[in-house]
């Protein structure tokens, strides 16, 4: 998270901000069977009393390929904001893909930074980011990007084979997140041969 160097101002509206505002409608369905909060129902609950309080959210999207980028800019009156930026790595580049990867970025950067929650929200939200095929881990790796409730683009389950390894291996590893996102890249190229795949997992286990 980046801020301006002061953030008084700023803290004080929003602590009244959240004095005001209620939680937004879960007004839709996703693809587990599951309520949760639209974009529209996030800003639809929070748009006036940002404006009563001098505040407003600015959101920006970019793209470092092969990642896409949401950031998230909350300001107050006073020039004095707080900063927050997301990274999805979507399974292809289409345009569905990306735009399900940053629909999904927005809605909850802009709950996050405001401290709005869905109504009766629970914390399972996380079954959308979960591969069922896999072990549970405690933590999701870098290269693991949540899964939006409009069932997005972003993650896929992979067959059990060298690929699989590959991902297993890279979640557990210390490499640096840009080294993670070229080896998935390499990987992805040479699917569905699994003798490419079994240089690369046995060249990256051996550094």
């Amino acid at each position: 998270m980046k801020r301006s160097e002061q953030i008084n101002e700023l803290a004080s509206a929003l602590s009244k901000f959240q004095g005001q505002v209620k939680n937004a409608e879960k007004d839709s369905v996703n693809y587990f069977k599951q309520g949760y909060t639209t974009l529209a129902s996030a800003w639809d609950a929070i748009r006036k009393p940002l404006s009563d309080n001098g505040l407003c959210v600015v959101q920006d999207i970019s793209a470092n390929d092969p990642k896409v980028i949401v950031t998230s800019l909350l300001m107050h009156a006073s020039g004095q904001w707080i900063e927050s930026s997301i990274e999805f790595l979507p399974k292809d580049m289409t345009p569905q893909s990306v735009a399900s990867c940053l629909s999904y970025g927005r809605r909850y950067l802009l709950m996050s930074q405001t401290g709005v929650a869905g109504m009766a929200e629970e914390d399972d939200d996380a079954e959308s980011a979960t591969n069922h095929k896999l072990p549970s881990k405690p933590e999701k790796s870098p290269i693991e990007f949540a899964q939006g409730e409009e069932k997005p683009e972003c993650t896929k389950t992979e067959p059990v084979g060298y690929f699989s390894k590959i991902m297993s291996y890279l979640n557990t590893s210390t490499l640096s997140t840009d080294d993670r996102v070229k080896i998935v890249k390499e990987a992805k190229d040479n699917r569905p041969n699994e003798n490419a795949l079994k240089e690369i997992y046995d060249r990256i286990t051996k550094e």
